[in-house]
């Protein structure tokens, strides 16, 4: 499943989440916008791979995903608790976060958003489940998971 977390700049997401699927529906499978489509469950072993703008340095100082404005901004605590629902206890998926500087830490810090998010995933839902993040500019479709972009976070 894809969902793309941004409403400020859908030809470079939720556009590009679309042609994504388009290449490569055995992989992603599905797509979704956020507050525009009611959002499914995901299956026990489903991959999910969110599409947004990102910065290692948000407003508080924290790595976000989001919008490309200031509009949608969420860190990984607060992405983790919108997003929480769709995914099933013993969630045994691996989550790719297609955004700008998902796996760099913010300036200061020891975690970047993707291994935020993935203590929350393993603590609450799974701790097989894989994180995995891109470093500095990401653009174009969204990588299948064997390119060697995604960085997998490191937490555990």
């Amino acid at each position: 499943m894809i969902l793309c977390v941004c409403r400020d700049d859908l030809k470079n997401t939720w556009e590009v989440a679309q042609e994504s699927l388009g290449l490569h529906p055995d992989v992603f499978c599905s797509a979704y916008l956020v507050f525009a489509d009611d959002i499914p469950p995901l299956g026990i072993n489903e991959d999910l791979y969110v599409i947004a703008h990102g910065v290692a340095e948000g407003s508080d100082g924290k790595p976000v995903i989001g919008d490309q404005g200031d509009s949608l901004t969420l860190d990984a605590p607060t992405f983790w608790e919108n997003v929480k629902p769709i995914f099933p206890d013993g969630y045994q998926g691996d989550v790719y976060i297609f955004a700008c500087e998902s796996a760099d830490p913010g300036p200061g810090l020891d975690f970047s958003f993707a291994e935020g998010f993935a203590v929350y995933v393993k603590g609450d839902r799974s701790v097989h489940c894989r994180v995995f993040g891109g470093s500095g500019e990401v653009g174009g479709m969204i990588p299948l998971p064997s390119d060697p972009m995604w960085i997998e976070a490191d937490v555990f």
